[in-house]
């Protein structure tokens, strides 16, 4: 099992923050604005618990059913607590939109009857950072195909987008924007399961200044899955890397001579679950730069 940790580190010099810099109070359940002035809130249907907590009988049989019904209503986030749990929809239903993102930016996060999203799990988080002035800890964790690096990156754009007001976030969300596809390439596989199936452990780490705005970016990576280079398992791929250079060989091979023998590539000599995965894939050279 696989995990990403994120980390969000306030200046030592926090304290110093501006008195008419205006933060969202995690202590108050209720409807608010953060960096704005009021928020249109869109009525929404709450189907079973948005926090399986507040179930009377929290046995297992309720909060299966809970949970079922939440999924089959397309509601994929429920919080248990202060933890968000997030059951992937498998299918093309769009649930990242812009609008998202301003819908969970205009409203607060704290508030329990907001639909539950990895966009309001990311406000609550920074909204603690900013009102508690400390660091903030998040742990992504769960099986293969569980949806950890898809959410890790709409945690990550969520958080760029409200702490704005400093060009270098936009900067370093393109070069986010890299730096994951080229962990794609060399540490995700395509499984059963999952296309960008990710075989290591990650842990990145966010600086803040005292407006809140990201100033720096750090990422480790670890338990790299190596023997998966010489032996994946059966019916899986290996890492996509491997993949986008055998494709772009050609047929003569001259690109890579050493290539050229097929007893020496018997490791991506597999049949790929489902579709091909380089085809999806928005890799570049500036990826690599």
């Amino acid at each position: 099992e696989y995990k990403s940790y994120l980390s969000m580190v306030v200046p030592d010099t926090f304290e110093d923050r501006p008195t008419e810099f205006f933060v969202r109070d995690p202590r108050i359940n209720g409807r608010g604005s953060f960096r704005k002035k009021g928020g249109n809130l869109r009525p929404t249907v709450t189907i079973g618990y948005n926090n399986l907590a507040d179930i009377d009988e929290p046995d297992v049989k309720n909060v299966v059913n809970v949970l079922r019904r939440r999924y089959l209503n397309n509601t994929f986030y429920t919080f248990i607590g202060d933890i968000l749990v997030y059951m992937p929809p498998f299918s093309g239903i769009s649930i990242y939109t812009d609008e998202d993102v301003q819908y969970y930016c205009d409203n607060n996060a704290f508030d329990p009857d907001l639909k539950p999203h990895i966009y309001s799990f990311a406000d609550r988080v920074y909204s603690n950072m900013l009102f508690w002035k400390r660091n903030q800890c998040v742990i992504m964790t769960g099986p293969s195909g569980s949806g950890k690096t898809i959410n890790t990156k709409q945690f990550l754009s969520y958080i760029q987008s409200v702490s704005g007001g400093w060009d270098i976030s936009n900067t370093l969300k393109t070069r986010l924007a890299h730096l994951f596809n080229v962990l794609d390439c060399f540490g995700s596989s395509q499984t059963d399961d999952s296309i960008y199936a990710s075989k290591y452990t990650s842990q990145l780490q966010l600086k803040f200044n005292y407006f809140g705005d990201i100033v720096s970016c750090q990422l480790k990576t670890c338990l790299l899955e190596k023997s998966r280079v010489t032996g994946p398992p059966p019916g899986e791929s290996n890492f996509h890397i491997f993949h986008l250079l055998m494709e772009h060989i050609g047929s003569d091979g001259k690109a890579y001579p050493y290539l050229k023998n097929t007893n020496h590539t018997f490791a991506l000599k597999v049949t790929l679950p489902s579709i091909q995965v380089w085809d999806l894939m928005t890799v570049s050279v500036s990826d690599f730069s």
